[in-house]
């Protein structure tokens, strides 16, 4: 699935990257694949979704303005980087390691954005 569309998984790391995604998902997404390309397939179609969802509604509400684009445009280059730095450090980390780190990571920042909005 992953090789098949690179300009929807280019697309939806993007949308990712300038929205963010819903911690819990990606927690369950995580804990019901088996290996990291399972999870990278089914996390792109995830931000894919819901991102493509949040461009239409904040574009409606007013909130993507051409200054929030152009900021966007700006820190291309340090996702491209983070891209980058994410791809060398797969081939090198224990995958099983890595997803434990990514569900305790995600969790944590759902917790912090739960409590920072109660």
């Amino acid at each position: 699935m992953a090789g098949s569309v690179p300009g929807a998984l280019l697309l939806s790391g993007v949308l990712c990257g300038l929205y963010g995604i819903g911690a819990l998902l990606g927690a369950y997404v995580s804990r019901v694949t088996g290996d990291s390309h399972a999870f990278k397939a089914n996390i792109c179609v995830v931000f894919l979704v819901e991102n493509t969802f949040r461009v239409a509604l904040y574009t409606a509400w007013g909130i993507l303005t051409p200054a929030a684009l152009r900021q966007a445009v700006l820190l291309v280059p340090a996702m491209l980087l983070g891209l980058g730095l994410g791809i060398v450090s797969g081939r090198l980390l224990n995958e099983r390691r890595v997803k434990q780190a990514v569900v305790v990571m995600l969790m944590l920042s759902g917790g912090a954005l739960l409590f920072n909005n109660l």
